[in-house]
C-alpha cells in the first residue's frame, strides 16, 4: 500500500440515496432519502458496521445538525424539523422523537447558536431564565441556545427546549387560542389546523407556536378573561404553579385579572427574548 492511499474496511449498503454522515463519539449518524435517520456503530475488531437504532417515520431528510451521540436534528423537504434521541430503553431499535412540526416553507442548515447576549438581565433575571433549557447537557457552560435554520425564502427559524412546567401552561393557552372566534385560523378550520396543516412534515409532537400564542396579548382584557375561562384545564392554576403563588390569595376576580396580565407579560418577554 502505498502512503497516503484509503484503505476500505468495510462497507453497508442502503436502500435509498445518503444525505448526510456525522460522527460523535462511538455513534454514526446517517440521513437519506425517505430512509430518514438511523445510528449506527463501528466494530473495530471485526471490522463490521452495527445498526443500532432509526427513524419509525419515513422522511426526506435533506439536511441534519448531531448535536451529540444520542440527539440528531433533521430537515425534511417538506418542511419539517423534528429532533430524534436514542431511547434509555434498550429493547426499542426506534429513536425517540423529542419534537417534529411542520413549517410552510423548506429550512436549511441547522446551528446551535444564539443571536441574544447570554448576559442579558431577561437571560439572567428574567421569568424566562429558570424554564429555557439547554439541549444538551453538552452545551457550553449550559447555555439555552435555540435551534437556528434559515429556509429558501430568506426567512430564519428558532426552536428554543423549555421547562415541562412553561410547555403546560403554553400548550394549554394555546388550545384554548385555537378554539376561541377571535383567534382562530383565519383560512380552513382549528380542527383542519391540528389534523392537517400540523401534520403535512409527519405528526406534530411537543410544539408550541410562538407566533400563533402572540395572538393573546393582541386581545383585550375582557377577551383574555374569555380565554382563560374557556380553557380545558385551569390556566389560573396553572399559572400560579409556574410562578410559586400562594393558590389561597384574594377572590377568583382577582385572581383572572392577575393570571390574565402574568400571562400578557410572559407573552411580551417571550416576543422581546425570541425576536
Amino acid at each position: 500500500m502505498d502512503k497516503g492511499d484509503l484503505v476500505e474496511n468495510t462497507r453497508a449498503t442502503l436502500r435509498f440515496p445518503i444525505t448526510s454522515i456525522h460522527v460523535s463519539g462511538d455513534c454514526i449518524c446517517v440521513t437519506g432519502h425517505t430512509e430518514s435517520v438511523s445510528f449506527y456503530s463501528y466494530d473495530s475488531q471485526a471490522e463490521k458496521i452495527k445498526f443500532l437504532k432509526s427513524d419509525s417515520i419515513s422522511r426526506n431528510v435533506h439536511h441534519s445538525l448531531l448535536l451529540d451521540n444520542h440527539m440528531v436534528i433533521g430537515l425534511s423537504l417538506s418542511g419539517g424539523m423534528f429532533a430524534l434521541q436514542e431511547s434509555t430503553d434498550t429493547s426499542k431499535d426506534s429513536l425517540q422523537t423529542l419534537f417534529a412540526f411542520h413549517y410552510p416553507d423548506i429550512i436549511i442548515k441547522p446551528r446551535l447558536l444564539s443571536l441574544h447576549s447570554n448576559q442579558s438581565s431577561e437571560y439572567t433575571r428574567g421569568i424566562l431564565a429558570s424554564h429555557l433549557l439547554p439541549w444538551t447537557s453538552m452545551d457550553e457552560l449550559g447555555k439555552s441556545q435555540p435551534i437556528v435554520g434559515c429556509t429558501i425564502s430568506g426567512g430564519m427559524i428558532m426552536a428554543y427546549r423549555c421547562s415541562s412546567s412553561l410547555f403546560t401552561l403554553l400548550d394549554t393557552l394555546q388550545q384554548a387560542l385555537l378554539r376561541f372566534g377571535p383567534t382562530q385560523p383565519l383560512l380552513g378550520s382549528s380542527s383542519q389546523f391540528q389534523q392537517w396543516y400540523t401534520q403535512l412534515s409527519g405528526p406534530q409532537t411537543s410544539t408550541l407556536h410562538a407566533d400563533y400564542l402572540f395572538l393573546y396579548s393582541r386581545l383585550t382584557k375582557a377577551q383574555q378573561y374569555q380565554v382563560i375561562k374557556q380553557s380545558d384545564i385551569n390556566l389560573v392554576t396553572l399559572t400560579q404553579e409556574l410562578f410559586s403563588m400562594d393558590k389561597t390569595m384574594e377572590t377568583e376576580q382577582q385572581q383572572m385579572e392577575w393570571t390574565a396580565i402574568t400571562l400578557a407579560t410572559l407573552i411580551d418577554k417571550m416576543d422581546y427574548y425570541y425576536y
